[in-house]
């Protein structure tokens, strides 16, 4: 039976809430004194990037954030060249050959170093963009696994919400960002997910990190793994700057590889400059891109 909670309060989320929001609330810096967790609908404002000008580049910024900021950036970057990990190379085959070289080439590089965190980058209408993103989170193949999908399509679901309701090697969970409910669950949503949490805001990066992180560590007692997947980056970025998404990826990723969870996030470059794209890659372990044309690269 479907775990549905609708409210954005509950109270075992509240048992929890004060160590919580220590870690997550730095970024809303809107919240009120009190904390309240409600969401906070972004202004026209709000949805610009306020701290790149045209050609990407880091522009003016309060200069305390925009240390932190340099500071997880040379962080994370240094993580990821000093790894001294060989990174699988490319290649160019069917696209049925192409998700297992993907999937074989994850699992290779999960079973050697920390839980990975994938950046999948690609066109989000291409069908390798679904078949990896679905294959890494569902692996038919994979053992016994808990996954949790992030969703932020705001209305255009992908199959892989349809896919979780089937999944029987483990519990779900979905976070359905961008959804406004009535106390019900949506039709698109299936009764076998085992936890459903609706999030309205996109810009609410706060309460989405409190949501993951209760319902991560409510499966934190079980010996079955558990995997992350999220998208898309892009919804979130057009409600929320660069540098605090930046923050946030960084601390989520962070707290994943502690927690023993993969994760996937897909992003879609196209809409992005070279500059910003690059920025969002250093808290990840591995990033596969897709070409349009159907060419993979794995580095």
């Amino acid at each position: 039976m479907l775990r549905a909670n609708m409210s954005d309060d509950t109270a075992d989320e509240r048992s929890d809430e004060n160590d919580e929001k220590r870690l997550w609330n730095r970024f809303d810096p809107d919240e009120t004194s009190t904390g309240s967790l409600s969401a906070i609908p972004a202004t026209e404002s709000e949805r610009r990037d306020s701290t790149t000008g045209d050609n990407g580049s880091l522009g003016p910024a309060d200069e305390e954030s925009s240390s932190r900021f340099d500071s997880l950036l040379k962080q994370a970057s240094g993580r990821n060249s000093e790894s001294g990990t060989d990174h699988p190379q490319s290649n160019r085959a069917e696209t049925v050959d192409e998700v297992e070289s993907v999937i074989n080439s994850v699992g290779a590089f999960n079973q050697t170093d920390s839980p990975t965190q994938v950046l999948l980058a690609s066109p989000e209408s291409h069908l390798l963009t679904n078949d990896i993103f679905t294959r890494l989170l569902l692996d038919p193949e994979a053992s016994d696994r808990n996954v949790l999908f992030l969703s932020t399509n705001e209305g255009d679901y992908l199959p892989i919400v349809e896919k979780l309701g089937q999944w029987t090697a483990g519990e779900t969970a979905l976070i359905d960002v961008g959804q406004q409910t009535n106390g019900t669950v949506p039709d698109h949503v299936s009764e076998s997910v085992d936890v459903y949490k609706p999030l309205s805001s996109p810009s609410n990066l706060s309460k989405m990190g409190i949501i993951t992180t209760h319902v991560v560590s409510r499966w934190s007692g079980q010996p079955t793994p558990t995997v992350a997947g999220l998208h898309s980056l892009n919804s979130f970025h057009s409600y929320t700057d660069t540098e605090p998404l930046f923050q946030f990826l960084y601390t989520l990723c962070s707290q994943f590889r502690n927690a023993g969870i993969m994760s996937v996030y897909h992003i879609d470059p196209v809409s992005l400059s070279n500059s910003k794209f690059d920025t969002f890659k250093p808290p990840f372990d591995l990033t596969v891109s897709v070409t349009p044309g159907g060419d993979v690269t794995i580095d």
